[in-house]
């Protein structure tokens, strides 16, 4: 029995009814592009089908009235094809069966061509989602590695720095020139605090020697003077002796001259007694202004070696503040290379912080692409309800116009030229921009 068009019609969308009622009840479990070409694969074996058991029917309607009466084996022949189409019509008639029991379900209504070019449009935009999702995802793993080499290659280089200047601070801190100058520093505090031992005990002696010498000569001094003031006094009694005999040899006469004689004789020698008692005091007067002068010359050699140990511990209090400046001028060229290296690590490290935030991009990205996926999901469920009643296929919005709208939504100017590329509207995709959220 031939079918007409409309039969054939039946038969594909009760096929296509079909397959869409299978996939959904695998769509929570089957992935999304799996599933588009599958209701593509079932679209085009549905028509084929149509094709199939139409031009069979059609031969073996013809072969059996142009063979029948000819040749037995064309009728065995006949026979044979007439049994095997009557199979593909009973397997068509179950299908028809299947797709009235959905149409008296869902408002038995039946569609026409307008419709099934509605379905066939609905469809066709399926494989450019796959391929607006394939670049979606192609742009995020080339984001995520270009982000990851920047990473890594900031990482070398902070690396590499802190190799360096690790390696300056070593040797800077256990250079020649550092050892040296500390060396120095610690001989010379070395020297001055030898220098001030000595300025003190030198002072100590000194100040010994002069106490000791001062009360000799004082005790040598008093000695001398009491022995002349005992001369002195026996002069001015032997004095007082031959005033007394000159008076007593004068009152008795001439008896009394030869007393007068040796009166006189004794006051001669009270006046050299005198007078050598004069001249030992005027030496012992000259011995103490010799001893003046020599302890002022003491004091002065004493002043004069205190100002030169004095001069010593300046210059090398000078020496000692010159190598201290020397020692914080190499500090400070040490913690300006140290300022220096940490200011050159920092920018690696500010663009380590900034290709870590790849991950928010990512994160938008794929955000944006669960919700196209999800937009796919709600328009397969409303192409599949338009299956089952077609007469609402016509209210089922275009998949295009519900991915247009999540164009406003992209973050990269990348995903924007994806989406004008894959869809051919790039005005509503790049009508809007959207500012990257980073953390």
């Amino acid at each position: 029995m031939m079918l007409l068009r409309s039969e054939r019609r039946t038969v594909v969308l009760a096929v296509l009814a079909g397959t869409f009622a299978a996939c959904g009840l695998l769509f929570q479990q089957t992935p999304l592009p799996l599933l588009v070409f599958s209701i593509g694969g079932l679209l085009v074996a549905a028509f084929r089908v149509g094709q199939v058991v139409g031009s069979r029917t059609a031969r073996a309607n013809a072969g059996t009235h142009a063979t029948s009466a000819t040749d037995p084996d064309a009728n065995a022949e006949s026979t044979a094809t007439t049994s095997l189409v009557a199979e593909r019509e009973d397997r068509v008639d179950n299908v028809v069966d299947f797709h009235t029991a959905l149409s008296e379900r869902g408002g038995n209504t039946e569609p026409s061509t307008g419709d099934i070019d509605r379905i066939v449009a609905q469809l066709a935009e399926y494989p450019a989602y796959v391929d607006l999702l394939k670049r979606q995802l192609h742009s995020v793993t080339t984001v995520s590695q270009d982000a990851a080499e920047s990473l890594l290659k900031s990482l070398l280089d902070v690396d590499q720095r802190v190799t360096t200047l690790m390696g300056f601070l070593q040797s800077a801190g256990s250079s020649d020139s550092s050892e040296r100058i500390l060396r120095r520093i610690e001989d010379q505090l070395s020297g001055c605090r030898q220098h001030l031992v000595n300025l003190g005990d030198e002072q100590k002696q000194s100040s010994q020697d002069a106490i000791a010498f001062q009360s000799k000569l004082a005790a040598e001094t008093d000695s001398v003077l009491q022995v002349l003031d005992g001369v002195q006094q026996i002069a001015r009694q032997t004095t007082m002796l031959s005033l007394n005999v000159s008076i007593e040899a004068a009152r008795v006469g001439d008896l009394g001259k030869g007393f007068a004689v040796i009166a006189h004789e004794i006051r001669s020698l009270a006046g050299e007694v005198q007078h050598l008692a004069d001249n030992v005091h005027e030496r012992v007067s000259g011995l103490m202004s010799s001893v003046s002068a020599d302890l002022r010359e003491q004091s002065q050699k004493r002043q004069d070696t205190e100002t030169l140990a004095m001069g010593r511990v300046t210059d090398a209090l000078g020496l000692l503040t010159t190598n201290l400046v020397l020692l914080l001028q190499h500090q400070r060229e040490v913690l300006g290379r140290v300022k220096a290296e940490n200011e050159d690590i920092a920018q690696p490290i500010m663009a380590m912080m900034g290709s870590i935030q790849f991950q928010d991009i990512v994160r938008q990205q794929i955000e944006q692409i669960t919700s196209m996926a999800q937009e796919v999901e709600v328009h397969v469920g409303e192409v599949r309800e338009g299956l089952a009643t077609p007469s609402t296929i016509r209210q089922v919005e275009m998949l295009t116009e519900r991915l247009d709208r999540l164009a406003s939504s992209y973050v990269m100017r990348e995903q924007r030229d994806i989406h004008s590329a894959v869809l051919g509207n790039g005005g509503s995709a790049a009508a809007a921009v959207v500012s990257i959220e980073l953390f």
